[in-house]
């Protein structure tokens, strides 16, 4: 088991935040993507207090994968992401899964979206772990994924600070 951690701080109020995240459209502008071979979303809560989505996207690796990964995958395998949001705080506490079905193994994480800077900007800190369960090859399967984690995490950092202009922009137009 590889345990990782990550923060990032966002130019917008954690309510701000918490609301843009947990829209039907920006799950699409984040997740969807042309280079998919299939993407399906199913948000199974949206209520005054939570807000709970699973996102499966198959996916056509290329030569990204090590060959111990390929083998276990094959040429195209389906990410299935569950995620959940308490819509009560701030601070917001989230919780995310990730799983290939057929592949023992998962990645698990906590997240809180804290107010910082009085009501100017937000962080949004994740701590969670990997675990491949695989004799042998999981503890390499397990840094890899270590290093998938920390990339998604800056790539959704990015996103949403590129739809959280994208709504300031519609706010001004």
């Amino acid at each position: 088991m590889r345990k990782f951690s990550h923060s990032h701080e966002l130019p917008a109020p954690a309510a701000t935040v918490l609301d843009l995240i947990t829209r039907e459209d920006y799950l699409r502008f984040r997740y969807d993507d042309t280079r998919l071979l299939g993407f399906d979303l199913e948000i199974s809560e949206d209520s005054e207090t939570a807000f709970a989505y699973c996102v499966e996207r198959v996916i056509d690796p290329g030569d990204s994968l090590p060959a111990v990964a390929r083998r276990l995958v094959g040429n195209r395998f389906t990410l299935r992401q569950q995620a959940r949001w308490s819509r009560q705080g701030p601070p917001y506490a989230g919780q995310l899964t990730v799983t290939v079905p057929g592949m023992p193994g998962r990645i698990e994480g906590g997240l809180q979206l804290r107010q910082i800077n009085g009501h100017e900007q937000s962080r949004i800190d994740s701590d969670g772990r990997i675990e491949v369960n695989i004799p042998l090859a999981g503890g390499q399967l397990e840094r890899m994924l270590v290093g998938v984690a920390e990339e998604t995490f800056a790539e959704s950092m990015r996103q949403i600070n590129a739809y959280i202009a994208h709504a300031n922009a519609g706010d001004q137009s």
